[in-house]
């Protein structure tokens, strides 16, 4: 729809499957007859782990129950909770939870293909280009250049922020027909 890509993170997110730290896991197989909590399937990291069950032989609602949730802390408390198998989300996301949370889960797999800016940055189509230049600007200098920035931006996991291009841009492209369906599914 036009709109302008403008920053991403330094560091790319990968959709993980959690699991308590209880039990076992070796490989993805050992999903098949689970009952897997994801966030909103509009989320890319939910489109991702649909491709990692897939390519690992899990056909969705075949072979694995999905439960999708409202986001990423939804997902991981239904496992804690004992209401799911595992779940599958941003790996960022998890950095930012609380450690009395972390401490009950353990990263069982992280999809290493799956490596994506986990947030793009991107400004209206209608804003004069002025303007998103200088909002672009002051994001970055907030980013880069106050202790409030880059400890936000290191708490979230990023790293800090840079400007998108084009083979960024193109990591996502696929997802944006998977959105469309989703979007057209969602409530």
């Amino acid at each position: 729809h036009a709109y302008v890509p403008l920053l991403q993170p330094l560091k790319y997110t990968h959709p993980t499957v959690v699991i308590l730290n209880t039990r076992e896991f070796k490989q993805l197989s050992d999903l098949r007859g689970k009952v897997i909590a994801m966030s909103d399937a509009t989320a890319i990291v939910s489109m991702q782990g649909l491709q990692m069950l897939q390519e690992a032989g899990l056909e969705p609602e075949r072979s694995v129950k999905i439960i999708n949730m409202q986001n990423h802390s939804a997902a991981v408390n239904h496992v804690i909770a004992g209401e799911v198998d595992a779940a599958i989300v941003s790996d960022r996301a998890i950095a930012q939870m609380p450690a009395s949370i972390r401490e009950q889960i353990k990263l069982a797999y992280t999809w290493e293909k799956g490596a994506a800016p986990g947030i793009v940055y991107m400004g209206s189509p209608d804003m004069p280009r002025k303007h998103l230049e200088q909002i672009n600007k002051a994001i970055i200098e907030f980013a880069r250049d106050t202790p409030e920035g880059i400890k936000l931006l290191n708490d979230m996991g990023y790293g800090g922020l840079k400007p998108i291009g084009a083979e960024e841009l193109r990591l996502l492209e696929p997802y944006g027909a998977m959105l469309k369906k989703a979007l057209t599914k969602a409530p």
